[in-house]
């Protein structure tokens, strides 16, 4: 696993949970067992405790676009 940037602002952040961004799209599945694909991969972020409830990602407020947007880089 390989560690983000720092962001200047999040200084105290480790960044240190979850795969490199450039091997998700490889990957089959995300979360440890849902299907990688465009849908599943905009709702994870979106809303992930509806996704697979009790995992480690809180809910984060992201919004529907914001999702999307996110997914799309990855």
């Amino acid at each position: 696993m390989r560690q983000l940037p720092r962001h200047p602002r999040h200084r105290a952040a480790n960044g240190a949970v979850g795969p490199a961004r450039g091997k998700i799209a490889g990957r089959a599945t995300i979360a440890g067992r849902l299907p990688n694909n465009p849908v599943t991969m905009a709702r994870w972020p979106e809303h992930p405790q509806a996704v697979v409830p009790g995992n480690a990602m809180p809910e984060q407020g992201v919004s529907t676009r914001d999702a999307r947007d996110m997914s799309a880089c990855l």
